[in-house]
């Protein structure tokens, strides 16, 4: 009987070692494949990962190249507003002032768009989170005033009539005013282009 017992005991001792040494391959051989997906993984990530950076490299180049290709017709455009503007005697007469009034129109969203030009520089900073904000304290007259100056022409083409109303006693805000500026301009384009 003992050895009877014995045996049985053994013979499942046996079968449990057997189970064990089969799971034991499982599990190797789950290893294995484990660790070839994830050289591949590793392999696809690196791949990915120079890609990324050759993108980013080639976004540089390209507004870099769109800055340097913006900022050139929009200096000659600067210089010759200044020079009409300050030697009305070339033209050998006097300007009308609707005409003065319209190169201060040019002059001013031409600064504007300059300024949003050296802004695409920072788009990669934008893109991370990173965005840089100018921040003064300005008067919210002087952001709304020459945003209303740059689409009121546009406006009144289309007989549509804009109606300013600030408050002299508003404080002043510390904020971006370019970004601020371009927020309004693009609601007051928007509303001029779809209102009839």
């Amino acid at each position: 009987a003992w050895s009877w017992n014995s045996y049985c005991r053994f013979q499942s001792l046996l079968e449990e070692a057997r189970d064990q040494r089969l799971h034991l391959k499982e599990a190797q051989a789950a290893l294995i494949d484990a660790n070839l997906e994830l050289e591949r993984l590793t392999e696809r990530l690196a791949l990915m990962s120079q890609l990324a950076e050759e993108a980013r490299l080639t976004k540089e180049q390209f507004l870099a190249k769109v800055s340097h290709e913006l900022r050139a017709p929009l200096n000659m455009i600067l210089g010759f507003c200044e020079l009409i503007y300050d030697a009305p005697n070339v033209y050998q007469r006097e300007l009308p002032p609707a005409l003065v009034a319209d190169l201060a129109v040019i002059q001013r969203n031409s600064q504007h768009l300059s300024s949003l030009v050296d802004d695409i520089l920072d788009l990669s900073k934008a893109e991370a989170g990173k965005m840089a904000l100018n921040r003064e304290w300005v008067s919210v007259a002087e952001i709304i005033e020459p945003s209303v100056v740059a689409v009121r022409p546009l406006l009144q083409s289309k007989h549509l009539a804009l109606t300013v109303d600030v408050p002299r006693d508003l404080p002043r805000v510390f904020c971006d005013r370019v970004r601020i500026r371009q927020v309004l301009l693009n609601l007051m384009i928007n509303a001029g282009r779809f209102t009839d």
